[in-house]
């Protein structure tokens, strides 16, 4: 019978370490070193350049009042060359960290270079190669039209740990921007338009104009006045609300839900329209008006089926598409995450500047998201007995005091209040990925969680379970929205009333 031996020994040579031990460690610590100093010259080489949007200002202002101006509301969804996708919206990505992270290459006389970022919907199964094609164009003299192609730097799914396994994800296709010289230019050009395909040798003749996505480049770069101050952020909050979809029709709830967020200091809110009630069309068209509210067309094609192969309607694509236009194209600081169920509530302060001014205090502190942790309030409780005044509406906020003793879990259904500038990437209960600092050791800007003495979200909704559970829960009275409600209620009924809507 034959034999085998075990002709190596997978124990670990003990005798070897022993006797080099020292060594070892010393050759270890001077790589730690060594790389400790070439991190340290690489990231002081790369925080010494300038962020396009600064060093090149006056000319990305001049280049950007020569392209012809499209309204937000013409934004929709457009099909691109790649089978079972679609793209909604393209920004310019100037950030000189997240810039230098995806290429750290796109460094153009002395200042960090720029990309242009996509949000879509892909499969997730997509592995072909990229390309960007993007079409420039003018309209300060006959419309001229200039097709330049450029390989994709890669595509990221966005929220991939929230996406449950679907078949298709919003994504993030992220596109170089050409150089002057490859424009046949000395000076920046910036492209009118983008669309990406999976074949690399398209022509011009084969390309469809519907393909195209409007490139939103910063609103204050078309004003006709050039003024330093427009590149820091107005001290602003606006809010991003996932679609609207199977025909919403709460409108006291969602005309509270607005006013209240005004109230609290909020200027802007941005809302995907895929399909609601006459009646909720006419609040939103209101608020549009008023120049309140952004309403933006989200009506998905139907191979995008709901809660089956796509997360609750393109809901990530809507969030970060929001990020980006809030953030980049409308010069807002702080951008919050909600739904119409959900209120952030402060429980000391009056409203979100004082708030803020408070949670953002610390100086130095590398701070990009706020988690503010969800209470259920949950309907089926009883009424509380306080009421407002006869005639008033019947606020949710008013009347479901009853809420469970205990907060969720931080990430369990929490909201945030994101400082935009320093996010990437947003989920639904927290950002995934926030911005490089200029630390050697590559951190992040942190995400905190808020204590619930200062705020919670308060989520008024039926039970989320079985109703049984539900029931078994603590619960305590809390009434700290009634330091709002009497003003709410006002504001709400104002505006029934000049809609001709019933409360």
């Amino acid at each position: 019978m034959a034999k085998y031996h075990l002709l190596i020994n997978s124990r670990p040579p003990i005798r070897f370490f022993r006797k080099h031990a020292k060594k070892i460690m010393v050759f270890s610590a001077l790589n730690c070193v060594f790389y400790l100093i070439y991190a340290r010259v690489e990231i002081s080489k790369f925080s010494k350049l300038k962020d396009i949007s600064v060093s090149r200002a006056l000319d990305l202002i001049t280049e950007v009042k020569t392209l012809p101006f499209a309204e937000e509301s013409e934004d929709s969804w457009k099909e691109p060359d790649i089978k079972g996708s679609r793209i909604y919206s393209a920004y310019l990505e100037t950030r000189s960290q997240v810039v230098l992270e995806e290429n750290r290459y796109l460094i153009y006389n002395d200042s960090t270079w720029a990309f242009i970022r996509i949000v879509g919907i892909i499969p997730v199964n997509l592995n072909s190669p990229l390309t960007c094609y993007y079409e420039y164009a003018y309209s300060n003299r006959p419309l001229k039209k200039l097709l330049i192609k450029k390989p994709s730097i890669r595509t990221q799914f966005i929220a991939k740990p929230e996406n449950f396994g679907m078949y298709y994800s919003a994504a993030f296709i992220l596109c170089p921007l050409a150089y002057p010289e490859e424009v046949s230019s000395r000076n920046i050009k910036l492209p009118y338009r983008v669309t990406v395909s999976t074949r690399a040798d398209r022509r011009d003749h084969q390309i469809d104009g519907n393909e195209f996505v409007v490139i939103r480049y910063p609103k204050k770069w078309h004003q006709l006045t050039i003024d330093h101050d427009e590149f820091q952020p107005a001290k602003t909050f606006s809010v991003c609300v996932k679609p609207f979809h199977h025909n919403f029709d709460k409108t006291l709830d969602l005309v509270t839900f607005i006013e209240f967020y005004r109230l609290m200091g909020v200027n802007h809110l941005t809302f995907y329209r895929d399909s609601v009630s006459e009646n909720v069309d006419k609040i939103l068209n209101y608020y549009v008006k008023q120049k309140v509210v952004t309403l933006l067309k989200w009506k998905l094609p139907e191979i995008y089926v709901f809660q089956k192969t796509l997360r609750t309607d393109g809901i990530f694509a809507a969030l970060n598409d929001c990020l980006y236009r809030n953030t980049f194209h409308e010069a807002m600081e702080y951008v919050i995450g909600i739904d119409v169920d959900e209120y952030i509530v402060p429980r000391i302060h009056q409203n979100y500047s004082e708030m803020m001014e408070v949670l953002n205090a610390v100086p130095g502190e590398e701070t990009g998201v706020w988690i503010i942790r969800n209470v259920f309030y949950y309907l089926m409780y009883d009424d509380d007995v306080v009421t407002l005044p006869r005639g008033s509406p019947k606020l949710t906020l008013h009347y479901k005091t009853t809420r469970l003793k205990e907060a969720n879990p931080v990430y369990e259904r929490s909201k945030y209040i994101a400082q935009g500038k320093n996010v990437v990437e947003l989920g639904n209960h927290r950002a995934w990925k926030t911005k490089k600092t200029w630390s050697i050791f590559g951190t992040r800007y942190k995400q905190v969680e808020v204590d619930p003495i200062i705020a919670t979200s308060n989520h008024y909704r039926l039970c989320e379970t079985e109703i049984d559970e539900c029931w078994k829960r603590e619960t305590i009275i809390d009434r700290t929205t009634y330091k709002f409600t009497e003003e709410l209620s006002d504001r709400v009924s104002k505006v029934l009333k000049e809609l001709n809507l019933g409360q």
